[in-house]
């Protein structure tokens, strides 16, 4: 009986957990997803006019500065990780990070496309 109840409220309460992932998921991606096309074509624009080493100090230091800047912007913890990690004071994933990017690898050797793979749920 003493689990019961709050087995209840937890049933009775997962719309609104499922709605607060559905908004805090269209904040995530309207407040930092603005950011990547701004590394992108820093990192472009760097290219074309460096070659590709020239794309080195955009990805070592002007996107970590725009990251921060968000950061600072929304008090969220905002960082880039790989699962080919070259900075490893920066860019290692945690283990739940890596699950996710290796389930996104598989994923898209089976064919699904790179640009919609995103995590939604726990």
């Amino acid at each position: 009986m003493k689990f019961l109840l709050p087995a209840t409220l937890l049933i009775a309460a997962l719309p609104s957990f499922a709605q607060d992932i559905a908004a805090l998921t269209a904040d995530t991606k309207k407040t930092v997803l603005p950011v990547v096309p701004k590394v992108v074509n820093a990192m472009q624009d760097a290219v074309a006019s460096k070659e590709v080493a020239g794309a080195i100090p955009v990805c070592r230091e002007q996107a970590p500065e725009l990251i921060k800047e968000k950061r600072q912007e929304t008090g969220w913890d905002i960082r880039r990780v790989s699962l080919k990690t070259r900075n490893a004071e920066r860019g290692t994933p945690d283990l739940w990070e890596a699950r996710q990017l290796a389930d996104f690898n598989i994923r898209a050797a089976n064919g699904e496309k790179i640009d919609s793979l995103e995590k939604t749920k726990s």
